[in-house]
């Protein structure tokens, strides 16, 4: 068999190359087979990578809705407590009432002048002795002014410190929530990924949940429900702050001064600057407006919120959360968050309350401090009413930015 003889001479001859060549087509293949699985694999993580930002900016922009219609629910319990307490308008109706009646006196005196009727006249005496008895003096109109002016700007700035906190620890809720769930669920598909812990790593003190497992719809509520303190005793504190500043620094400013939109600014500026002094150690922390400080005030909170008989596994799983909230809220990144959001309403504050919009001259528009305390002092209203104020709160980049902080952690 010369052909089988050919073929064995052959392979004896070029042994070396075949097997080299064997070699490398071997070597080829795994390669490229190597190759497809890794270019699956990135592909797949690739993929993964894709739907995780897709979930997280789902997630973000359903918390941005949430956290607006919720903060809408609870403004109507806030403004009710700040406009009746400090109710400017009641001044303002003494005031007006007060006008009326000097008007109507002059037209019953100019009524008597014409009169020849001695019986009129006794009758329209009368009747001007009762209305000059209601019609106030020179003294009391000026204490009203003064109270107008201290309450005009201590209640619309009450409220826009109240309804700014309120807005944020809705998102830091949330937020936490949120984070808190997505971790729990990844951890149970893929047991590499550890149960969630909530920390700050800036804070030295680190509140720790060991295998807390799943927050429980009940523990979810009981947590939300916790805004009851900022809605009813927190914002009595930003009062008291507010009040303090306004006394020290409008006080002394008389109501006749001219003023432009930009001194009512500087004016303000003080104002803030003496409110959150958040580098004076002896200033409130801003965990204190929105959780009480001692577990006697807790306890009211629970009764107050309905839920005293809670079980105590919620109730320990909800101090967890208020202290992580407490954590993240006293941290420099939430600080920086808080005087942030504070710049931009302010600004649209400023607009409305002493007319200064982007294209306007500061120094054009010149007025008395009288003539702008009405427009400080409906400033509140629209406040309360979720306006513009709470749309600038709820999708400003910088509120985004510290979601997100919190779901990368």
């Amino acid at each position: 068999m010369p052909d089988l003889q050919s073929i064995r001479s052959y392979a004896r001859k070029h042994r070396n190359g075949i097997l080299a060549t064997i070699f490398i087509s071997v070597c080829g293949y795994l390669a490229s087979r190597y190759a497809k699985e890794q270019l699956l694999e990135n592909q797949k993580r690739a993929a993964a990578e894709r739907d995780t930002k897709l979930n997280f900016k789902k997630r973000f922009q359903q918390n941005q809705n949430d956290c607006v219609f919720t903060v809408l629910s609870l403004l109507p319990t806030l403004g009710d407590q700040i406009l009746n307490e400090m109710n400017v308008e009641v001044y303002w109706t003494r005031l007006q009432e007060s006008r009326k009646l000097e008007k109507q006196l002059q037209q019953q005196q100019q009524q008597r002048d014409h009169s020849n009727n001695g019986n009129d006249v006794l009758t329209m005496t009368a009747e001007q002795q009762a209305i000059e008895s209601r019609i106030l003096e020179k003294e009391q109109k000026y204490q009203l002014w003064e109270e107008i002016k201290v309450q005009s700007f201590s209640r619309s700035l009450t409220t826009l410190y109240s309804v700014t906190m309120l807005t944020l620890l809705t998102y830091l809720q949330l937020d936490l929530l949120g984070r808190f769930a997505y971790v729990w669920t990844a951890s149970m598909a893929n047991k590499r990924e550890p149960v969630m812990q909530f920390h700050h790593e800036q804070q030295q003190a680190q509140c720790h949940t060991d295998e807390v497992g799943p927050i429980d719809p009940q523990t979810e509520d009981i947590y939300l429900s916790t805004s009851w303190w900022l809605l009813h005793r927190g914002w009595r504190i930003y009062a008291k702050q507010v009040e303090t500043a306004v006394h020290d620094v409008i006080s002394s400013l008389p109501l006749k001064r001219i003023v432009t939109c930009h001194d009512a600014q500087i004016v303000v500026g003080k104002l803030r600057k003496q409110i959150e002094n958040l580098e004076d150690s002896s200033k409130t922390r801003l965990s204190s407006y929105v959780f009480p400080n001692d577990n006697e005030a807790v306890r009211e909170m629970l009764f107050e919120m309905g839920y005293a008989n809670a079980p105590p596994d919620a109730l320990a799983k909800l101090k967890r959360l208020m202290d992580a909230t407490k954590s993240y809220m006293n941290s420099p990144e939430f600080n920086r968050l808080y005087v942030a959001c504070l710049d931009r309403v302010f600004q649209i504050f400023h607009q409305h309350a002493f007319g200064g919009g982007h294209d306007e001259d500061p120094a054009a528009k010149r007025v008395t401090l009288a003539n702008l305390l009405p427009a400080v002092s409906r400033q509140a209203h629209r406040i309360i009413a979720g306006s513009e104020y709470l749309n600038e709160l709820a999708y400003c980049n910088e509120v985004k930015e510290f979601s997100a902080l919190i779901n990368k952690q």
